[in-house]
Formats: structure tokens, sequence, C-alpha cells
């Protein structure tokens, strides 16, 4: 309360150690904010997924993913990060038998590794802005680069912590996600089914307008014995390119996607900090324009920071 005071009476709180998002770049999960942190600082971290669903690609089926990051962000400046991730997931979709036909098992491994750069600055006492860039690359190198995403975004954060005690920070991002990502494969020949269980597997979507919106309460500058930091975030993606001929008799023909992710950042000693949460599907695009969204995911990772 002495410390909800203060803040009151215009004393600054202590500033929230950024975390990596799972790009690297400082922020919430997958929301990335308009910080950098203190210069020459190092931030590691680890992140783990799973999901699972049953008549999700296929009808009959039952399909599992386990997905791990590693990821980097380097506060070069106090105004300029740069980032890196490495992904890899491995996928199994398992269909029962029906009377006119047999069980079959698919198996799919997939990753990447994605780089990119953000620079934000406080504009006013609460407000913080900036704008990032990034690119993304799979694995297979014999697609390069027709197969590679990039994404620029442009940041926005507001901290009511700053004018009032009350622990609440809000964030926004908007931008354009160009991705290549189907052009990795060759599916010349393959069945419908196929190419749907591959899209999902290795995450293959379409170029798509995005914006996103996030709350974090950073209770742990008032209660740092504790130190929580629950999170939300709300994310809503429009394809814009063109649905994809091979599947343009799959049905939902949906174009957009929107899904909320909450979990809860818990500083645990020794400067790591652990993370916690899930992310919910509200609504897919079709499968002509893209992957649908597991109804969950489930997630969990630590991060530490580092002076370099």
């Amino acid at each position: 309360m002495l410390a909800s005071c203060a803040a009151w009476a215009g004393e600054l709180p202590t500033p929230v150690e950024p975390a990596p998002t799972v790009t690297g770049s400082a922020g919430l999960f997958r929301l990335s904010t308009a910080e950098v942190g203190d210069a020459r600082r190092l931030r590691l971290a680890v992140f783990g997924e799973l999901s699972r669903a049953s008549d999700f690609l296929v009808f009959g089926d039952t399909n599992t993913k386990i997905a791990g990051n590693v990821a980097a962000g380097l506060a070069v400046h106090r105004h300029v990060e740069l980032f890196a991730a490495v992904r890899a997931a491995w996928n199994r979709n398992h269909v029962n038998a029906t009377p006119a036909s047999d069980a079959s098992v698919s198996t799919i491994g997939s990753g990447g590794f994605s780089v990119g750069a953000k620079a934000a600055t406080q504009i006013a006492r609460a407000w913080a802005g900036g704008v990032e860039i990034g690119a993304r690359l799979p694995f297979a190198a014999g697609s390069w680069p027709s197969s590679g995403a990039a994404w620029i975004d442009v940041l926005a954060s507001f901290d009511l912590t700053a004018l009032a005690p009350v622990p609440l920070r809000v964030h926004g991002s908007g931008g354009f996600y160009a991705d290549g990502s189907r052009n990795q494969i060759d599916f010349a020949g393959q069945s419908a089914t196929a190419r749907q269980v591959a899209l999902f597997a290795h995450g293959m979507g379409s170029s798509r307008i995005r914006a996103s919106l996030g709350l974090d309460a950073p209770i742990e500058r008032w209660t740092g014995r504790l130190g929580l930091r629950p999170f939300a975030e709300y994310h809503h993606e429009l394809i814009t390119a063109q649905p994809d001929p091979a599947l343009s008799d799959q049905t939902p023909y949906y174009t957009d996607q929107v899904w909320v992710t909450l979990g809860l950042h818990a500083r645990a000693g020794a400067g790591v900090t652990l993370l916690a949460g899930a992310d919910i599907g509200v609504g897919a695009v079709g499968f002509p324009y893209g992957p649908p969204l597991a109804p969950w995911n489930a997630f969990a990772g630590a991060s530490r920071a580092l002076p370099f």
C-alpha cells in the first residue's frame, strides 16, 4: 500500500523486467510490446507447447502436436533490440478405422528459425511506441527463399501504473505478415487429407493482416515476494491471399481467425522467470486459406536476463 501511494504521488515504480516472446522479442507470449528494457541485456528463454484435438483435421482423427522454442533477445541499445528463435515441432495424426478404410497414422516433424529487430521509445510518461520487423525460414533450405515469411508490426503500450496506483498495462500491435510457407512442400499428386494434415503440422499459412491487443498486470511491482504478472492477449488475423485451388472444395471458407491467450509470469529466484498458460481458439480460417486453430494449446517456459 505504501508503494502504491508513492506511485500515486509521482514516484515511478520499479520497471518490469521484459521477458522474451516465442520469437525472442520482449513482450508477453505471442504479443511483442513497445519495450526493450535496459541496454546490454541478453534475455534467453525456452518454451514448450502441447495441443490435442479429435475430429480436427479429418473426420475420426486424433491429432497431437508438441513444439519447442529456444528464443533470445539482445537489447543492444536502450531503444533497439535484436532477437532470434529456433522452433521444432512434432505432429501425430491418427485416423480411426472405418468399415471402408483401415486406421492410419501420420507423423511429421517440422521446424524453422526466425530473426528480427525492434526499435521502441517512450513517447510520454505512460505511452511508448515502436516498430518491429522480422523474418522466418523453415529448416528445409532447398525451398528458400520462396518458403520464408516476413513481418512488420507497429507497436504501442500504455502503462497506467505511471499515472495511478493501478497495476495494469495495455499493449497493441498491428501489421502485415507475408507468408510463403506453403511453398516448402510440393503437394502435387497428394490427397486433400494429406495436404490438410501437412498444413497444420508445418504451420503453413497464408499472407495476412494481423492485429493484437494485450493486457498485463505487473503486481510484482507492489508484491515483490510473489513476483506474479498475469497477462491476456487477443489476436485477430485476416487472410489477404487467394484460396488454395487444390482445397477450393473444402469448407468452411472463412478468411479470418481469432484466438485468445491467457498466461502468467512468475519470478522463481536466481533471475529466472517462469511462464505458463494456454491459447484458446475462437474462430479459424477455412482449409483453402490455411490450417485450423487447435481448440486449445497449452504452453510453459522459463527465461532469464543476463548482463552482456
